[in-house]
This record gives structure tokens, sequence and C-alpha cells, in this order.
């Protein structure tokens, strides 16, 4: 006689490739928000699931900056350099991946950056082009994969950030009230 199947709670249907791709990321990084090896084991097994479709993804949407002319590229980051804020040793200054440019220099920069870009304009458009068709990709909306794999809230400790459970919404189950009456009975008196 073989084991009942566990009952598969339906998920908000469709999802967003993207929205795959992020179920996938946080998977990945959610093992010190389970106090408990079957919690994280159960983390991993989802995303096991999600593996496959999540790497196709995240390979589709990493090819898109292989269509980046490097000559461009190579330019825009040349005049980036040479139009920067520097800092007291005369380095770039850098934030959040890109230069700050210099705002005595901006007018400049703005007028390099405006040729560079007629000099590439078939192949920035070509890019444009592409990233139009990648970010209707990412948009679209496909089943969410099939699963039994459920969290209970209570299993969380409080390492799990608001993001975490944004993200992993669809599989947690509120025990929350199954809790606090447990933490109720356990006071003494």
């Amino acid at each position: 006689m073989s084991e009942p199947e566990a009952e598969v709670i339906p998920l908000k249907n469709p999802i967003a490739r993207a929205g795959v791709v992020e179920i996938f990321e946080v998977l990945g990084t959610i093992k010190g928000a389970f106090d408990e090896v079957i919690h994280r084991w159960k983390a991993a097994a989802l995303r096991r699931q999600f593996k496959d479709l999540a790497e196709t993804i995240v390979e589709f949407r990493e090819d898109i900056q292989k269509l980046v002319p490097k000559e461009f590229q190579e330019q825009r980051e040349a005049l980036c350099r040479t139009h920067a804020a520097k800092n007291k040793e005369g380095a770039p200054i850098v934030a959040n991946n890109s230069y700050i440019i210099d705002p005595a220099k901006q007018s400049e920069f703005d007028t390099a950056l405006g040729e560079l870009r007629i000099k590439h304009k078939d192949s920035i458009d070509k890019y444009d082009d592409e990233i139009k068709k990648i970010n209707a990709f990412l948009r679209a909306d496909i089943e969410m994969p099939k699963t039994d794999i459920r969290f209970k809230l209570s299993w969380f400790n409080t390492s799990a950030t608001q993001e975490m459970l944004e993200v992993l919404f669809p599989f947690i189950d509120d025990d929350s009230a199954d809790t606090e009456a447990k933490k109720a009975a356990a006071k003494p008196a």
C-alpha cells in the first residue's frame, strides 16, 4: 500500500518569469532564516524544483549583455573616467557601479556621449530592440511550477527579512494563531 499523496495547494498562477528567478535566488540565500535542518532541506528541495527554469531565464538575461557593442562600451567608459569627479588620489569616484560625472564637466560629457551614440547608432538601436524583447519575455506570465512544498511561518527565525517573506509568500502558511496559542498556554498562570 502506498503512502497518501501530499495535498498540493494551488499557488497563484500565473507568475512573471522574473518572479521565478527572484524565488530561486531567495531560496539560495534563505538557509540562515531556518533553525531546523529539515526546514533548510525543504528550501533546498523547492529551489531544485525551480532550478532549470530559473537558470534558463538567468542565462537569457546575461546573454543580452553580450549584445552591447564592445567598442561603444569601451569608449563610453573612457569618457566616463575622463569626465568623472576625482577623489584626493585623482581616481574617478564611483557609486553604485556608476561613475559620478564632475558637474563642471557635465555639458562636455553630454556632448561627447551624444556624439558617441550617433557613431554607434545602428548597434545601439539593435541593442535597444533586443532589450525591449527581453523585458517583454521577463514580464510575460508563465504557469507557476507545481509543488507540494510549503513552509510554516513559525519555522522562520528573526533573521528572515521582509523581502524574503514577500518573495516566498505563496509558499508560506500562516500558523501564527496556533503558535501564539501555544506560547500563551505555556506561560505560568
